[in-house]
């Protein structure tokens, strides 16, 4: 998802020299951080100690078969 995206490089291809991670918790102003936020959600887990992990999430991040 990061090589697709062009934020890590491939093979020497592609990247950048640093990104911006945008937690649940935050509150972006500009256009683009709000952007950025919005697809990175999706991979973001809530661990909270009171929290309960979608196991499903989990597993499709890590490449777990189903």
């Amino acid at each position: 998802m990061l090589f697709e995206r062009g934020i890590v490089s491939k093979e020497g291809v592609g990247g950048k020299r640093a990104i911006r991670v945008y937690p649940p918790w935050d509150n972006p102003v500009s256009k683009q951080g709000r952007t950025t936020q919005a697809w990175q959600l999706e991979y973001f887990l809530d661990i909270s100690t009171d929290a309960q992990p979608n196991s499903r999430r989990v597993k499709k991040f890590y490449g777990i078969a189903l």
